[in-house]
Formats: structure tokens, sequence, C-alpha cells
């Protein structure tokens, strides 16, 4: 197949990158410049040849030729997504390509990526000419949506209620479920199981099929949740079938083929297999995201360190990465900041935290206790401590703050921006303990 580079199609394809990085953000993979990871080709059948305005490089070439011209269904490759055929005009065709690079083992969250990536795919032309604001609106929507028809497949809800003899969305009545208090407390660490009916519950509901209690009725559901528990490998949990709720079942009669539903807030759920919790899609409110591997995120962390501060500080790397583990066991989420000039930024934050100085070695267990408080921690490229509490500074960046996130990830993004020529990492963690790595240069400009 003949490959060509052309300017053709210029608008089209900038556009389209724009949308493509918005997929990536909101889908929770690591951000990265949309220029090296989507492609728009043009396919053309006669001649034979694939046309981009960007250059195509030898993993996507060598992708194309495995397909053998033959676009008439999704591919997923060892590196890159590659759509269908799609806009005919005469014998040309557009075809996308994305680079996937979430590498998972979990067969339920692969599954889960390629059907978001086909959905985009598919739905990425609908977005033309429309507001980019509301563009990216309409793809944080799409991946909502996507996440719950998931979900909602996997757990067999394509049932009829046999009492009311309506279609049951199970998975957005968990939604609901997820906000509903208790007697004023938050649903928190409660859980339900989706299994077959055949399977054996420890506490059987005595109603007739037909009188079945339902997911739907949401409250009742709440306050059902409330004897549900997980508690040293051990649980009980509220069965489910489909949209009908049948009783409790403990976790050693569970099977491996079943579904777990976890609560652990106020909207905010997560679906896994049984077993495999460390691979999960969590939802909170409208946002959808996939659980970090840690081994993923170790190496993120290990790449964005060595390009910051160079290979002459990787001796120091695994010690921080120790640091930054204990750091998100801490359940409110908190913010890191190690900086090359740690030692300046004391001084000229002074008033803005909280100036300390370690007295002798300080054990990792108490990186936990120091980031309970609001603000960030202060820190060198070797890992020591220079401050606690810090209210951090900064400049608004042309591109880079996000709607969706809060007020800890903006701040960070703001004082990267600001501080952009200095060798600094900013780690965000989330409450879930999720991380995201920030220096804006490397992010946003590629510079490093």
């Amino acid at each position: 197949m003949i490959v060509e580079y052309a300017r053709d199609n210029k608008n089209k394809t900038m556009e389209l990158e724009e949308y493509a990085g918005s997929f990536y953000k909101y889908m929770g993979f690591a951000e990265t410049d949309p220029r090296k990871t989507f492609r728009l080709l043009r396919y053309h059948r006669n001649p034979n040849k694939i046309v981009c305005y960007r250059d195509i490089d030898e993993s996507l070439k060598e992708e194309l030729g495995k397909l053998q011209d033959d676009f008439s269904k999704i591919y997923c490759g060892e590196q890159w997504v590659i759509s269908e055929k799609m806009d005919r005009k005469d014998d040309i065709y557009f075809v996308f390509a994305i680079y996937n690079n979430v590498k998972v083992e979990n067969e339920m969250i692969k599954k889960y990526v390629l059907y978001q990536i086909e959905a985009f795919f598919n739905n990425v032309c609908g977005v033309e000419n429309i507001d980019v604001v509301d563009g990216n609106i309409f793809i944080m929507n799409m991946i909502y949506e996507k996440a719950i028809a998931f979900v909602d497949d996997k757990i067999r809800n394509h049932i009829i209620s046999l009492r009311r003899g309506s279609y049951t969305i199970v998975a957005e009545e968990i939604s609901r479920i997820a906000y509903m208090p208790y007697e004023g407390d938050e649903l928190q660490n409660k859980y339900m199981v989706f299994m077959d009916e055949d399977k054996t519950s420890d506490i059987y509901f005595e109603q007739a099929k037909e009188n079945s209690l339902l997911v739907g009725e949401v409250k009742k559901i709440r306050k059902l949740l409330e004897i549900t528990y997980e508690r040293d490998g051990e649980g009980l949990y509220l069965k489910c079938n489909g949209n009908m709720v049948r009783g409790y079942v403990l976790s050693k009669n569970i099977s491996k083929e079943s579904y777990i539903i976890e609560f652990s807030g106020k909207g905010k759920w997560s679906f896994y297999c049984y077993g495999d919790k460390n691979s999960r899609i969590i939802f909170k409110d409208r946002t959808v995201q996939i659980s970090k591997n840690n081994d993923e995120e170790k190496a993120n962390f290990y790449s964005y360190y060595t390009k910051i501060f160079g290979k002459g500080n990787d001796k120091y790397k695994e010690n921080i990465w120790i640091i930054v583990e204990n750091a998100k066991k801490q359940k409110h989420g908190t913010m890191l900041l190690f900086s090359k000039k740690a030692s300046e930024e004391k001084k000229r934050l002074c008033s803005a935290g909280y100036q300390v100085t370690i007295n002798g070695h300080m054990d990792y267990k108490y990186i936990e206790a120091v980031t309970g408080i609001d603000g960030a921690v202060l820190l060198d490229d070797t890992g020591e401590i220079y401050m606690i509490g810090v209210i951090l500074d900064g400049e608004m960046p042309p591109k880079g703050m996000r709607m969706d996130r809060g007020a800890r990830y903006n701040s960070a993004v703001r004082y990267s921006f600001a501080h952009k020529n200095e060798e600094h990492l900013l780690i965000v963690i989330s409450e879930d303990g999720d991380c995201n790595f920030i220096n804006y240069k490397l992010m946003f400009e590629n510079k490093l």
C-alpha cells in the first residue's frame, strides 16, 4: 500500500485532533499530544493508497500493512486501533487511527476500552463544526452513556420487568442509588453482586417471581444495602439477577463469572469482575474512568521523573515512588510538588504554607499524615520535604485547564505553566489513589 503525505484535510485533521485529545482526557488515559496519537487517513481504492496530513510512523504503517486494504471492520493492533472505512465519497473513504496506550491484562477492561474507541470513531464526525466546549461536553456525555450501556450489557439487564412491563436500564438505576443517603449517611463501602439466578443465596427474599423486588425501587434497595459489607477478604453482598433482587450471598458462594458493584461515596460507584477489584470502571457523577494498574502508574512516574530531572537522578526515583505510594493512602487526596528549586521555593512561598525541617530520617509512614491537611507538600528532586500545606500560585495557561476536574488539579496546571522553565513534577492524587503527573512543558508543549 502506498502511503503519501498531503496538505489536504488540514483543517479537518486539526479539528478532529482536538476531539481525540478530549477523548483521551475524559477516558482517563495518559494525556499526550493528539498530533502524535490520532490520524485522519484518506483511503483511495483506485489507485490503492493512504493519504494523511500528518506523518505516519513505522508502527502505524506496519498495522496498516497487516490489514491488506481490508477496512470493513474495526481493527485492534498492538499499538494502534484503526476504524472501518467511513464517509465514502466516490472511491475515497476516511479511516481513523488512534494510539492505544492503555496496557491492561483484564479482558473486560480491554473490551471496554475497544468499545469506547469504536464509539468515538462512530461519533467523531458528529462533533465537526461544533463549538469546542460543546464538543467536549458531547464526548464526555458519549463516554458516560457508552459506559452505562457496557455495564448494562454485562449484568444482563436486557430483561422486561414482568410486574410493570417496562424496560429497565439497571446501570442507570445504580447511579440513582449512589446518590441516596440513608438516615443522613452516604452510601459508602456497600456492595451488590450480579450473578446467575441458579447460584445459592444465603438469605432469600420470599416473593413470587412476578412480584420480585427490582433494582429500580431505589429507596428500598438503598436501605437493604446497609446490611452489606466487605471485611478481611469476606463479605455479604446484595444478590441480583438482571433487574431483580433475590437476597444476600456470602463472598464464599459467589462465582467467578459474577460482577460486583461497589459504592464509595455520594454519586460514586465502580464495576468489576469478582476477584479482580484492581481492574474496574469507576463512575463519579457523569464522568467515567478506568482504574490504573499500579505497575503502569509506576512506569509512568519513572518516565516523567527521568525526562524532567535526568538519568543522573534515577537513583532517587525508587524511594520517591515509595513516598508517592504512601501519599496515595490519604483518603481525601493530596498533591506533591517535586522541584529542583525546592529551597528557593521554600523562601518564596514562606507565607503560603508551613516550612519544615526533618529531624533525622523520616519514616515513609508519616507521609500519609503530613498530606492530611489542605495544600501541597513541597519536596526536592531527591524526596526531601521542605514545606507542607502549601497554597500554590500560578498563571492561567492557554490550555490544559479542565472543567471536569477539581481545584487541586487545575491549581497544579496553573503552577506548572507559570514555572514551566523550571525542573519540577506535580503529582495530583485523587480520593481513589489515582495519580496525575503534571509538567506543563512535557504535557502540552512536548519540549522535554
